[in-house]
């Protein structure tokens, strides 16, 4: 793929769905550029809310609002606008939730998420979130560019083993998180020394 903007990301996308037309920008008037427009920026944003990709992930701190919610928790903490998805901690407080555009918990402390934000800049998206973001927008205007099915299942083929491709190497540059162990596996398997009674 030619360096990472938009146009370049769109003209993949029409060659992956076979149009030997290309756009000059998003905004051409031609056929293609009506198509391929408005497919960008929801397959985008789908995309990027579906995984939670390396160079899209953020962090914030949060503070309580005055508007807490109706009943159970106490205390509701609106998302930053750019949220697409918040990413749960792996051990958050029993009443920890996200309840439209806003956490709500028992705990009034400052909330600190991690989220993946909407990132419109291509030029930090990952190589190969931009090839599966083709693949994305060629599945979604393959009907109306070429009315073919059957290259519509090829499409979806090549998508499936980009977005394999994609997620495993993206997986591969982060650390597993361990959560902390429950009450009842520290319980269950507590030191062997005090089960037999070593001295």
């Amino acid at each position: 793929m030619a360096a990472q903007s938009v146009t370049a990301i769109c003209n993949r996308a029409l060659q992956l769905a076979g149009s030997a037309q290309r756009i000059t920008n998003i905004t051409d008037t031609t056929r293609e550029g009506r198509l391929v427009a408005p497919a960008y920026d929801a397959c985008r944003r789908a995309e990027l809310r579906a995984n939670p990709w390396n160079f899209a992930i953020k962090r914030a701190q949060l503070a309580a609002d005055a508007n807490p919610p109706l009943f159970g928790p106490s205390y509701r903490f609106p998302l930053p606008t750019d949220c697409l998805r918040v990413l749960v901690p792996k051990n958050p407080s029993p009443d920890w939730n996200v309840e439209g555009r806003a956490v709500v918990s028992t705990d009034d402390s400052p909330l600190e998420i991690r989220y993946i934000r909407d990132e419109e800049d291509p030029t930090v998206f990952d190589a190969m979130f931009c090839e599966l973001l083709a693949y994305r927008i060629a599945v979604a205007i393959n009907i109306d560019l070429s009315d073919s099915t059957a290259k519509q299942g090829l499409l979806q083929q090549g998508y499936k083993a980009a977005l394999l491709e994609a997620r495993k190497v993206d997986a591969l540059e982060s650390v597993p998180e361990q959560a902390a162990d429950s009450s009842w596996i520290t319980g269950r398997y507590c030191d062997s020394s005090a089960i037999w009674g070593q001295s």
